[in-house]
């Protein structure tokens, strides 16, 4: 007995109509059935943040969610932050203050980075510690620095006193 679904949702801009076994997550569905490997798969735990995908424009770990919940919903992954003027931003910015070691993160870190830019403009670190959507990653550095995946504390601070963040909106 198959437990298959038909579900229709929008993937960065475009409808997409699929069938998807009950217990597929939505990083697997985007990943195998719609080529969008942006989307990495790091602990399968929802705990590294690497699979951060934008649903309905909240950050979720698509590596727990069941892709047919995402039934109707609007998802974008970091393919479809291409053209965005924040993303644009935050990728030099991660390029800048070596903010991507090896990488593999980078995707779901941009993601979150982007919506703690849109939610807190006036963030800072002090700030964005405080915050629960920008901490839920078990990394022990801040989301919220230019590079949110790397460097130690002292460097980060160093940096937020010599620089205006240059992700901030204009």
């Amino acid at each position: 007995m198959s437990l298959s679904r038909a579900i229709s949702l929008t993937v960065n801009g475009a409808v997409v109509s699929a069938v998807v076994e009950g217990a597929t997550h939505l990083a697997d569905f985007l990943r195998e059935q719609r080529d969008l490997t942006g989307t990495h798969l790091g602990c399968e735990h929802g705990v590294c943040g690497a699979c951060t995908v934008l649903i309905d424009g909240e950050p979720a770990r698509s590596c727990i969610t069941l892709a047919a919940a995402c039934d109707g919903a609007d998802v974008r992954t970091v393919e479809g932050l291409d053209d965005d003027p924040v993303t644009t931003r935050l990728r030099a910015a991660f390029k800048i203050d070596h903010g991507l070691q090896c990488g593999y993160c980078t995707p779901g870190m941009l993601v979150t980075a982007r919506d703690i830019v849109r939610r807190l403009p006036q963030a800072d670190e002090a700030r964005s510690a405080s915050n629960s959507a920008a901490t839920y990653v078990a990394a022990p550095v801040t989301p919220v620095s230019s590079a949110p995946s790397g460097g130690c504390w002292q460097t980060r601070r160093r940096w937020w006193k010599r620089h205006e963040p240059p992700w901030h909106p204009k």
